[in-house]
């Protein structure tokens, strides 16, 4: 009988507990909170967007990100839809996002563990896990506990309120792996800029990141203006990148783009068409037919433009400054939300250190990394979930004997 122990009873661990049990595995969970699934229960604001239609590696990260095409490739992505499938979970789409048709992150949650109880998997609950020995080839968990295979799902260091603790980064100190190190993602990106005019206002725009004057990336959505902050799923989306910029000391810029749809060079003589028929419109009234008035009043103030001003008598350089402001506001980026916010980890286990067919360390036999604790991790829209799937799906079958 193979012994299996699985530390940490997230999507991932509680993945590769299913995938794993079978007559030949005994397979024993050590959580160290008094329930299962606690942070998958905050996914999607409660919702759980777990998968995405359109699963393509453009929306995946890695420090060795040329491995990537061995993990997120179509055989994987079937896998996960079987694993669903198995499961009964109905599944409700929208703009590509995935979520259960109970829209209760609890309903997934709930299959989970319904599963691995019904396979007989032993969960412990409130347990945390000290030390991790590796004698006479097989494993002793905190001098107790014996088993032939540990699987780490332990997550990264993201929501520590949920039991992150970036556990994994010492189970590779102990046994001499490599690990990259973590930051966090997707999150709100700071600045130095007083925000307080528009603090609360949403608006769609497309976000460009500047890393050292270089475009990065750019993304489109809806943004959220805080009093000394910028979030949004488009600003989650680039903020890894801002992140790792600031903390290397580089220039990091944000643009927002509040009217992408005309282009920059265009901006001008599109408000100029647009208010030609205004004799004696302001400024401020003008542009509160296109913007939401806080907004106007931000755009005003740092284009240095009076709002009491005749839009039809404004300079060219006042129009130019507006213009500038519409297509290219500038924010300084000073850093970004802290783990307690960040949905994600960066970093984690050195693709380089696993297999990537069954997340096994090539360096250590019987030991396993699945999920937010390996060096991966995605844009929002269920792609760090899907990642927990696929990882905990190949490393559970593989220790059950299932080779596919």
């Amino acid at each position: 009988m193979k012994r299996v122990v699985i530390i940490g009873a997230g999507p991932a661990g509680l993945t590769a507990a299913i995938n794993a049990c079978s007559e030949d595995t005994m397979v024993t969970i050590l959580e160290s909170n008094g329930e299962v699934g606690k942070k998958l229960l905050l996914t999607g604001n409660g919702r759980c967007n777990y998968f995405n239609e359109v699963f393509d590696i453009s929306k995946f990260y890695s420090n060795d990100s040329n491995l990537l095409d061995s993990i997120i490739n179509e055989d994987n992505i079937d896998r996960v839809y079987k694993f669903f499938n198995n499961l009964g979970i109905e599944t409700k789409v929208k703009n590509g996002y995935m979520y259960p048709y109970s829209n209760k992150a609890s309903t997934v949650r709930n299959a989970l563990l319904d599963e691995c109880l019904l396979r007989g998997v032993d969960i412990r609950y409130n347990y945390t896990v000290q030390d991790i020995d590796y004698v006479d080839d097989h494993y002793v968990i905190d001098k107790t506990i014996e088993c032939d295979v540990v699987v780490i799902a332990t997550g990264g260091l993201s929501i520590p309120k949920t039991g992150s603790t970036g556990f994994a980064k010492s189970v590779s100190d102990e046994f001499d792996l490599i690990y990259v190190p973590n930051t966090p993602s997707l999150v709100k990106l700071n600045t130095d800029s007083d925000l307080s005019l528009i603090s609360g206002v949403r608006c769609d725009a497309k976000v460009s990141l500047y890393v050292d004057n270089k475009l990065i990336k750019s993304e489109a959505g809806e943004v959220q203006f805080n009093k000394d902050s910028i979030s949004g799923i488009c600003v989650f989306n680039i903020s890894r990148s801002a992140i790792i910029g600031v903390e290397k000391n580089k220039k990091v810029s944000l643009f927002v783009d509040l009217l992408p749809q005309v282009k920059y060079e265009d901006m001008v003589s599109y408000l100029d068409n647009k208010a030609r028929n205004m004799k004696d419109i302001t400024v401020y009234a003008f542009l509160s037919r296109i913007f939401n008035e806080k907004i106007v009043n931000y755009l005003l103030k740092v284009s240095s433009v009076k709002n009491i001003k005749i839009y039809n008598k404004l300079s060219q350089e006042e129009k130019i400054n507006i213009a500038k402001n519409i297509s290219k506001l500038k924010f300084n980026i000073t850093g970004g939300g802290d783990y307690t916010t960040a949905e994600v980890t960066t970093g984690g286990i050195s693709l380089l250190e696993l297999d990537l067919n069954t997340f096994e360390a090539k360096r250590q036999k019987g030991l396993f990394f699945i999920g937010e604790c390996v060096d991966v991790d995605g844009d929002c829209g269920g792609y760090n979930l899907g990642f927990c799937w696929i990882s905990g799906i190949l490393a559970g079958s593989f220790i059950r004997g299932n080779h596919d």
